[in-house]
């Protein structure tokens, strides 16, 4: 049971993440592409 609830707000929190995650990735590609124009 202990295990159970301990998970439980790990998937809360990692469901709550997710679309952080996203728009965090996108960020970084948008980021990249703009580093690379600059160094050419």
């Amino acid at each position: 049971m202990g295990e159970r609830e301990r998970d439980r707000p790990f998937i809360l929190f990692h469901l709550l993440q997710f679309p952080l995650l996203r728009r965090y990735y996108r960020l970084r590609r948008d980021n990249a592409i703009l580093f690379h124009k600059l160094n050419k």
